[in-house]
């Protein structure tokens, strides 16, 4: 078969599922593609097209990726939920071995896990809350002294 028709199946594929996906998967391929049809279409030996497809590939993925991801990732857009991270909450359930209990914070009820899944923690007691995953908080005990 000839190489320039190879190489342009190549690159139409990696174009295509970086169309589908669009998460910089295989841009590198595309342009890497378009360097080993290009040296097809010279007439050069496939050693030295399948070379620099794989060197193009590198260095589009070393260099592109690097100046293309900030571009492509998602926004982590803050809600006011997570304002509460780092915030003092009190017990109003216990929270038991592996189990949730509940929380109260600002006049809320929160359903609550303990960070440390095998540590109950009782009621009325401080925790501070570490993370919110869904509806419920994970929390820590405040050590009372």
């Amino acid at each position: 078969m000839n190489m320039v028709i190879v190489w342009i199946i190549v690159t139409v594929a990696a174009a295509v599922v970086e169309i589908a996906t669009q998460a910089l998967v295989s841009t590198w391929f595309v342009v890497a593609g378009f360097a080993a049809l290009l040296l097809a279409a010279l007439n050069w030996p496939i050693w030295s097209q399948l070379v620099a497809f794989i060197a193009v590939s590198v260095f589009s993925f070393v260099f592109i990726r690097r100046y293309m991801i900030p571009y492509t990732q998602v926004k982590f857009t803050p809600t006011n939920f997570d304002r509460l991270i780092g915030q003092e909450a009190k017990v109003t359930r216990e929270i038991p071995i592996r189990g949730r209990g509940e929380v109260v914070i600002n006049g809320q009820f929160w359903t609550a896990r303990s960070d440390d899944p095998e540590k109950v923690v009782p009621a009325e007691r401080s925790v501070l809350i570490r993370a919110i995953e869904g509806a419920s908080m994970i929390v820590s005990l405040i050590d009372e002294e």
